[in-house]
């Protein structure tokens, strides 16, 4: 709901919402660009809300911060949609505006708006939850954010979030929503009074195709121990780095566009011939020579950063799965990939 600006009614982030206003989009986009993104989702949010100030409340806040004075005095209208998303564009970027303009103005589920929040800051909060809480929590988060916070939380506690992620179903909403409000405190909270399909194989798997290869076999180690036929239907899942053979020709010349030599000379390292094959005959010839030499020049490599390398690349190619550039079939949902 907008809110008019009252001269003793302001909370703390509410004068920085009016600050950043008064300031003008080139140095709010400047400001922000130095705040966390839990910050810049709050703050944002206020922003929209506010419609209007007198000239003695905008004066006494730029007063309180210390840097400016007032040029023109009060205003209203303030803000709005479009001041708003050029802001954030100049601070983020046109993409993660949009996305965050987007959980501001269709008031986001609860939990999902958490994505907003960094890795450490969700794992504080969640380090001594009970797992099944945990599991609902991270069910709702995008993987790659998902897969940040899991090596944060307590080890004994991995592999059982990750096995009651797998056997999720339905969340009533009002769960959804108690724990968004525990958790989000400041954010913007809402979603609907439906309850929500979330969890299942697919979400755990889909949170491991981002975890490191060491943390992957160990958590599907620990399931397997508990239900074996659980930890091979996640494997079936997940889309794995060796899935890349399933692509056809033109699926490779798109990941191609987008990966460094250098990450695909690491990456190669540590797969099969056949899919080493697959990049190289995708290439130029002069290309899958440098490439070649490049390989051998390097030597032995660890583990470590050949599985970071693939996984570079299987973000690149969930990616291009998101953006229509490349039809994902293979690996996650069992079948071959295609190609558009």
């Amino acid at each position: 709901m907008a809110d008019t600006a009252t001269e003793n009614a302001l909370s703390g982030i509410q004068k920085a919402a009016l600050f950043l206003l008064a300031l003008g989009e080139e140095a709010a986009s400047n400001v922000l660009r130095h705040l966390s993104s839990r910050d810049v989702f709050t703050i944002s949010s206020h922003m929209m809300k506010l419609t209007s100030a007198s000239p003695t409340q905008v004066a006494e806040v730029i007063r309180e911060f210390g840097e400016l004075t007032v040029a023109n005095g009060g205003f209203s209208a303030i803000g709005g949609e479009d001041y708003i998303q050029r802001v954030l564009e100049n601070a983020l970027g046109r993409e993660k505006a949009e996305q965050m303009l987007e959980s501001i103005q269709t008031e986001t589920n609860s939990l999902e708006s958490l994505n907003w929040l960094d890795p450490k800051t969700l794992a504080g909060f969640l380090r001594h939850e009970h797992p099944q809480t945990i599991a609902i929590i991270l069910s709702y988060l995008d993987p790659p954010l998902a897969s940040q916070v899991l090596p944060l939380l307590r080890e004994d506690n991995v592999a059982h979030v990750v096995l009651r992620m797998a056997t999720i179903d339905q969340v009533p909403a009002n769960v959804v929503r108690d724990l968004g409000a525990v958790l989000k405190q400041e954010l913007l909270s809402g979603g609907s009074s439906r309850t929500r399909t979330s969890g299942g194989i697919q979400a755990a798997a889909d949170v491991l195709n981002y975890v490191d290869g060491a943390t992957e076999e160990n958590i599907l180690a620990e399931i397997e121990r508990v239900n074996a036929d659980l930890a091979e239907n996640i494997r079936k899942r997940m889309f794995l780095f060796e899935d890349l053979i399933k692509l056809d020709n033109k699926g490779v010349q798109e990941i191609l566009k987008e990966i460094g030599r250098d990450v695909l000379a690491i990456a190669l390292k540590g797969t099969e011939p056949a899919v080493r094959d697959l990049f190289f005959r995708n290439m130029s010839e002069r290309a899958s020579v440098i490439l070649k030499e490049d390989m051998e020049d390097r030597g032995a490599v660890r583990v470590s950063e050949v599985e970071s390398a693939q996984a570079e690349i299987l973000r690149t190619v969930k990616s291009l799965g998101d953006q229509g550039r490349i039809i994902l079939g293979g690996g996650g949902a069992g079948g071959d990939a295609l190609i558009e």
